[in-house]
């Protein structure tokens, strides 16, 4: 019988777990390490967190609460960013405005929205 213990001492011991299984709710320092681990992992699947303490199934870490920024948000933040170091020179205003234009075709090409 085989054991795994997922590397997690990169993440704090705060760390949101869940389990799909039996909805348990804890934290990466609650979990165990996974028995009978190769029988119970494939390649290529997620790795759990570690083995849910209540029922026994993988529990896995929580999704991030921390949506990722909106094409809005990142072209506003590249506009505010440019501003200000225009600022500095204002000479290069018209070398920052396109790169900002550069990089609203690329994250419209990246959706794949017309270029």
């Amino acid at each position: 019988m085989s054991s795994f213990y997922p590397c997690t001492d990169h993440l704090p011991d705060s760390a949101e777990t869940h389990c799909d299984d039996c909805g348990w709710l804890g934290t990466i320092s609650d979990v165990e390490m996974i028995q009978s681990a190769q029988q119970r992992l494939s390649a290529g699947e997620t790795i759990p967190a570690g083995e849910c303490p209540e029922c026994g199934a993988c529990a896995y870490l929580a999704e991030p609460t921390d949506p990722a920024p909106s094409t809005l948000e990142v072209i506003n933040l590249a506009q505010a960013t440019i501003e200000r170091l225009t600022c500095i020179d204002p000479n290069k205003r018209a070398s920052a405005q396109g790169t900002l234009d550069v990089i609203r075709v690329a994250i419209d090409k990246a959706e794949g929205g017309a270029s």
